[in-house]
């Protein structure tokens, strides 16, 4: 049942998404509101998200979602003329009570981040964070050190310090969403490293465990540590899911049904459990057609749209009551580590 709702609320999100990209003209500040002819009624509810990595690709179309829905979207780029750009594009082509804020962010800064967490979220227009898109990323080829150390500042090390930062300021039933992808599964790592992942048991266990693949690749550039042509996007994206199940203290098992037995026993001990929040989660948007994709990934059947992909991150976070934390997803269900 759980999951046709929540099928139900994906197509419903698209369907609205699709007849809402008609172009309306609209004065564009670096604060822009898109109103609608209909003023929503005075109790309509606060919610700002904060979507990072959002000038194009699918940070874009989930920013574009959530307008759509009446956030108040706190979008972030690096650059700061693409993020100014996209912000006008997006209210140039948007009908609803949503409004676009943007502010520049780098997640591979530990700078920027702090500024963005002292200067913004202080100031945020409702005074908390309904939810976080770590959306920011980077899929790179090749595993040596300048790429892994890269991949991991972008992938993972930027994820972390953007949801510590944001933390304090979100609401109790908040979802802090990270996309993360299917090559992360432990399957695809080298053994050594896919069991200190599966061992970790806290954040600072998993931020151990990058640090010793850092020290191994610099020691031996030449180990492998995934397989495939991106093996730095593969690690990067499983020290990311390994933090979330550890941000709720859940044990690892292979299998999702398990998984959701260990967060029940962890919990019942005291420890962690997939109803704390504000829930941390993990999704694969799966195949999605955008620049970080190959041509020949691009290409390949079943492959989604942004806004199709955007549409299952989206309501993840918009079926707050649904969502586990501290579990990774795919279209609306649980999958394995």
């Amino acid at each position: 049942m759980h999951a046709l709702l929540y099928a139900a609320l994906v197509a419903t999100i698209a369907a609205r998404a699709r007849a809402w990209l008609l172009p309306l003209q609209l004065k564009t500040t670096h604060t822009t509101a898109c109103r609608a002819a209909t003023p929503s009624p005075p109790e309509r509810e606060c919610k700002t998200a904060l979507v990072t990595g959002a000038s194009r690709g699918l940070g874009l179309a989930v920013a574009t979602l959530l307008v759509q829905q009446d956030y108040h979207v706190i979008l972030t780029a690096r650059s700061e003329a693409d993020g100014l750009k996209a912000a006008s594009d997006l209210s140039a082509h948007c009908q609803g009570t949503g409004e676009i804020t943007f502010r520049q962010l780098d997640v591979s800064s530990p700078d920027s981040i702090k500024h963005f967490a002292t200067q913004c979220l202080p100031t945020l227009p409702s005074g908390s964070l309904t939810a976080v898109f770590n959306n920011a990323g980077v899929c790179l080829p090749g595993a040596d050190i300048a790429t892994l150390q890269y991949s991991l500042g972008v992938n993972f090390y930027g994820p972390l310090r953007v949801m510590e930062a944001c933390l304090p300021f979100m609401d109790e039933e908040g979802v802090v969403v990270n996309v993360s992808s299917g090559d992360g599964e432990l399957l695809w790592l080298n053994s050594d490293i896919a069991e200190a992942l599966r061992q970790a048991q806290t954040v600072q266990d998993v931020r151990a465990a990058a640090d010793d693949i850092l020290q191994r690749a610099a020691l031996d550039p030449g180990a492998e540590l995934a397989f495939g042509a991106t093996p730095a996007y593969s690690v990067s994206k499983a020290l990311l899911n390994a933090a979330v199940r550890c941000r709720h203290g859940i044990p690892y098992a292979p299998d999702p049904a398990e998984g959701a037995l260990n967060a029940g026993r962890a919990s019942s001990r005291g420890g962690g459990s997939t109803a704390q929040r504000p829930a941390v989660i993990a999704v694969c948007p799966g195949d999605v057609r955008t620049l970080m994709a190959s041509e020949e990934e691009a290409q390949r059947e079943g492959v989604l749209s942004a806004l199709e992909a955007a549409a299952h991150v989206v309501g993840l976070a918009t079926w707050r009551e649904r969502t586990a934390g501290g579990l990774f997803y795919r279209y609306g269900a649980v999958i394995p580590w």
